[in-house]
């Protein structure tokens, strides 16, 4: 009887009874595989906008290399927007990129990166974050690619560095050829951009344009063009080349 009470107001043991077989515990429950972020897929008023961009890069004078894109505007324009980290679709009329803080910028920063080569014969894009304790060797690379956008006016110039050396451990820096130059760099994490105001004091009276940089937290975009088309290429990226 008052095993019964206690049952029936809750207070009775719950232990299994000696020899009763333990209960199975629940089978677990079949987990979703996570999904993936759906592509971006772009709309016609972006793809316009990176035709658009197209048309501006050459006016402004900015040769493809090798002639022509390596991408299509809708290719372009897929992998601007997943630089942003965009996902999906939009409306038809929808801009996500002219949306952005510098548009043109952003289309002007989008590398091949299948291939890795320079979208552009006079412009490309430099990372620039991991000089510290970098080989002479890359940095007389990174600065003979510098020259080579302004092929074929300094196409027989020759790089040599040195160093570092000295009390404030600058890399000293040989140009020969048609563009002759000695100048030190700095040792640092980042590349001394500096370079570009020592090539542009040392540029030939024959040379026909003027190198220039726009930096944007880990790598720069450098650019070889006539003074006033370095300027509008600015204008359209939205910030001014530094040319030292």
């Amino acid at each position: 009887m008052i095993r019964r009470l206690l049952h029936a107001l809750g207070l009775g043991a719950t232990a299994p009874r000696a020899g009763s077989a333990p209960q199975s515990p629940e089978p677990p429950q079949p987990t979703e595989p996570p999904q993936s972020p759906e592509p971006p897929q772009p709309t016609p008023a972006e793809v316009a906008f990176v035709e658009q961009c197209w048309a501006d890069f050459a006016a402004v004078g900015l040769r493809w290399s090798g002639g022509v894109p390596r991408l299509s505007a809708a290719e372009w324009a897929r992998a601007t927007l997943a630089g942003i980290g965009a996902h999906g679709g939009a409306a038809p009329a929808e801009n996500r990129i002219a949306a952005l803080p510098n548009p043109v910028l952003t289309v002007l920063w989008q590398e091949d990166e299948e291939s890795g080569e320079p979208l552009f014969d006079n412009a490309r894009i430099i990372v620039d974050h991991v000089f510290d304790g970098a080989a002479e060797a890359d940095l007389a690379d990174t600065i003979a690619a510098v020259l080579h956008l302004a092929d074929p006016e300094f196409a027989a110039a020759a790089v040599s560095v040195t160093g570092p050396i000295g009390r404030d451990e600058r890399y000293l820096v040989r140009v020969s050829g048609p563009l002759s130059a000695e100048f030190g760099l700095r040792q640092n994490k980042d590349f001394d951009w500096s370079l570009i105001a020592r090539l542009n004091e040392h540029l030939p009276d024959s040379a026909t344009g003027r190198f220039g940089w726009i930096g944007d937290g880990g790598s720069v975009l450098v650019a070889y063009l006539p003074p006033a088309q370095l300027a509008a290429l600015g204008t359209l990226a939205g910030l001014p080349f530094d040319q030292g």
